[in-house]
């Protein structure tokens, strides 16, 4: 503490004392703790000074971003303090932020418009990690009703000191209150805040236990070598190339056409990946680290992709490889019961689809792989994937000579005439990808497999086939060459400008799915397939590729029934053919509506939203979708999906109701990553899109901080990164809307990057980078965007 200034201090009962473990004190004005009475909550206590004094720093708000971030094991956090954050009335908009309708703010004690530095900067933060505001919070059950908390002589004025808490923990709050004491030799009124953590039962107690120990008495009896499952991972960067050509060219290609293709396919793999082996380069970084021969500066110089560069950095503002573990995951056991039961669901029916036949030939399907297909999709691999099973990098076949060519489009012909395929191609790796809540849920990873490599170049060859024979409509963006996210944001962008404008009625339902790419029945995919009048000899490659898939997580298989097989270039192209039916019957049923003419539904692979100018109409396009999914063996997620309504009168924000499937209204939806909201203004959109992005701008000063030593040039190319592929993501769809938000966020990091005062001149410092405006950035993605539309000269 400093006695100048406002510090922190906790003081701990005696009584707790036991309890309180992993205190964290290294950040200024900042106490962190646990109790093992309360297991994975972390409780901080902070002060943050206001943003226009001498002492502030962003750094002590990204620090929060980051402890909350990296909590691991984490059941949610209880952040209290003086943390000088004037909310105001913008906290009505936290639980549309958080996704969460029965939270509210009925009363604000402190009722400015506009939040300031300190506000803005934890309503960012709230918004990524899902918390809320305790002060004034109305649940339906209690009100936290609050006051304000700082006062000049008797006035109180203001209301600065704050109580954030994650919203799952809500729940176990019990008491809150602001203390109003003249008395106190302190111009901050004291904040009480009183929790009730559930009672354990012992009964579930000694079911875990047993648990616990039966899984570990499991786990000694079935310890299985990696190397049973997958080989060891080789990467390009380790292999001698001369020397791998070389070895190449001693082999015999000659391949026995009538031979039996699991050996051909598994002595293919095997071959190349000994030569490859045989071929690594001595004395180099051992595998498994991904451009740990270079430098982290030099790493960070030679990536040319910004979104997958800005990953690299994680909330410590470390350097990092993408895939590195997370700590605290689930074990491979818990995982698999939990993959298990989303690849396997137990009321599935699962008829065997080789019992489907057609007489059809499609030339573009069905005619033999030629050497010019393989040599296409070859030059498309990425040489630096990671690779599957097989554990060869998909950079190696680019180095295959044309004899290798040859013995490979042998292989792959034999397979697809034959309509088989390979059992060691039938496994893939199963990866696991964080995405938000407590660590040790397996339901906040997402699953990600990668297959073979030669596996995937075959898949490509049948996956370009299938592109070039099917083309969705027009309403589906997903799996299309030059199109995306940000064709689908402009659209409705412009639909909602246009409807905000000329005072019309416009009804968006915004559709989710649950696991849809995991839930597609493959008999009736196949079936779509063979009514859609696809090739005898492609359908039978396909239902060969699907008759057994399998997952390999650490010492763990997971056998799949369901859903598009996960690493298969095949799956997109198959799951956009498989809804293209949805978006069908929707057409077919519905009559031209007002301004939106023909326009019914979007669709970004399941990403999808329904548009509409009449509430009857949206109730009769809803009606349509359901029988697909209940046709089809899609599920809709009532409690994820919303609608929302432009120029909407009471009555039409009712919840929509079909056949007890209840949708909610709401006023903000997150769709493909950036914000719409009800009033159809893009200023609106622009001011919650730069509040969302607050916590990448944090990031990037958790970066600077962390890397004093950082050359100058790394730190540019790190900032166009995160300015690139978070702040301005979406710039296209902005239209003519106030860019300051942004404006001010895209400031604040070029002062960081300089490294200068918070006050210093704006002009100064663009000038000193050479850099232009934000608004300059927008036009130059608005004018690229239309130039890949074919909208304007170039």
């Amino acid at each position: 503490m400093n006695g100048n200034r406002g510090g922190t201090c906790v003081f701990i009962h005696q009584y707790l004392n036991k309890y309180v473990f992993d205190v964290d004190v290294s950040i200024a004005d900042q106490v962190w703790f646990k109790l093992k009475c309360i297991p994975g909550v972390l409780f901080g206590a902070c002060y943050v000074p206001p943003s226009d004094s001498i002492y502030f720093s962003y750094a002590q708000l990204s620090s929060i971003q980051e402890k909350i971030k990296t909590n691991a094991c984490s059941n949610g956090c209880i952040l209290i303090g003086d943390l000088n954050a004037r909310l105001g009335v913008s906290v009505r908009e936290l639980p549309d932020r958080v996704a969460v309708s029965h939270f509210s703010y009925p009363v604000v004690p402190d009722p400015i418009q506009t939040p300031n530095d300190n506000a803005t900067a934890l309503l960012g933060i709230c918004a990524e990690e899902q918390m809320l505001v305790i002060n004034n919070m109305q649940t339906p059950d209690m009100h936290f009703t609050s006051k304000k908390t700082f006062r000049k002589g008797r006035v109180w004025t203001s209301e600065l000191d704050t109580c954030f808490v994650s919203y799952r923990l809500v729940k176990f709050i019990k008491y809150f209150d602001v203390i109003h004491d003249e008395s106190l030799p302190s111009d901050h009124a004291p904040i009480t805040i009183t929790l009730q953590p559930p009672s354990p039962c012992l009964d579930t107690l000694r079911s875990r236990a047993g648990d616990l120990g039966k899984h570990g008495a499991e786990c000694n009896l079935k310890i299985i070598p990696n190397n049973s499952l997958v080989k060891r991972p080789l990467h390009l960067h380790n292999v001698d190339c001369d020397m791998f050509v070389s070895k190449l060219n001693e082999q015999d290609t000659q391949i026995n056409i009538n031979a039996n293709v699991d050996l051909d396919a598994s002595q293919l793999s095997n071959t190349l990946y000994d030569l490859a082996y045989t071929s690594r380069t001595r004395g180099t970084i051992a595998d498994g680290v991904v451009g740990a021969e270079q430098g982290r500066w030099d790493r960070i110089l030679g990536e040319d992709d910004q979104s997958k560069l800005w990953q690299a950095i994680n909330w410590r503002g470390e350097i990092t490889d993408v895939h590195s573990v997370e700590e605290s995951k689930p074990t491979d056991e818990i995982f698999k019961v939990h993959f298990e039961g989303i690849f396997n669901p137990p009321n599935a029916d699962n008829p065997d689809p080789s019992e489907l036949h057609t007489n059809v030939t499609i030339p573009v399907l069905d005619e033999l792989i030629k050497p010019d297909e393989i040599i296409s999709q070859i030059r498309k691999l990425k040489p630096n994937k990671a690779s599957g099973p097989d554990g060869l990098p998909p950079g190696l076949f680019k180095l295959l000579p044309a004899e290798w060519i040859i013995f490979i489009t042998a292989l792959f012909n034999n397979l697809f005439l034959s309509g088989s395929y390979p059992d060691c191609w039938t496994s893939a790796k199963l990866f696991t990808v964080f995405k938000r809540g407590s660590k040790v849920v397996p339901g906040n990873y997402r699953g990600i497999n990668v297959i073979n490599s030669l596996a995937k170049l075959y898949d490509m060859i049948l996956s370009a086939r299938l592109s070039q024979w099917f083309i969705p409509y027009r309403e589906q963006a997903g799996s299309q060459v030059g199109r995306g996210c940000i064709e689908h944001i402009v659209t409705l962008r412009l639909l909602m400008d246009v409807a905000r404008r000329k005072k019309l009625k416009l009804f968006i339902t915004f559709v989710d799915f649950s696991k849809a790419y995991d839930s597609v029945p493959r008999y009736n995919l196949f079936l779509t397939l063979k009514r859609m009048g696809c090739g005898m000899t492609m359908l039978m490659a396909l239902i060969a590729m699907y008759k057994c898939t399998n997952s390999i997580i650490g010492t763990a298989t997971i056998a799949a029934t369901v859903g598009v097989r996960q690493g298969s270039p095949t799956s997109c192209i198959l799951f956009v053919l498989y809804v293209n039916v949805m978006i069908q019957m929707i057409k077919q049923g519905c009559p031209v509506d007002g301004f939106l003419t023909w326009l019914h539904i979007m669709v970004l692979m399941d990403d999808t939203i329904l548009l509409s100018t009449t509430k009857k109409g949206m109730k009769h396009k809803l009606k349509i979708m359901y029988d697909y999914c209940n046709s089809h063996g899609m599920i809709i997620n009532n409690d994820k999906t919303k609608f929302m309504v432009v120029n909407g009168s009471i009555d039409d924000k009712e919840p929509l109701i079909y056949n007890n499937n209840v949708i909610n209204y709401c006023k903000q939806y997150i769709y493909l990553g950036s914000p719409f909201t009800d009033d159809g203004s893009p200023s609106t959109a622009i001011k919650i899109h730069a509040s969302n992005k607050m916590c990448h701008a944090l990031k990037f000063i958790s970066f600077v901080n962390k890397n004093n030593d950082v050359p100058f040039v790394v730190k540019k190319k790190i900032f166009d990164a995160a300015l690139m592929s978070a702040m301005l993501y979406g710039c296209e769809s902005w239209l003519n809307g106030d860019l300051k938000p942004v404006e001010k966020l895209y400031k604040w990091c070029i002062k960081q990057l300089l490294g200068v005062r918070k006050t210093t001149n704006n002009d100064a410092c663009l000038l000193e980078l050479g850099l232009p405006p934000c608004e300059h950035w927008s036009k130059l993605s608005k004018g690229s965007f239309l130039q890949r539309c074919g909208l304007k000269e170039s």
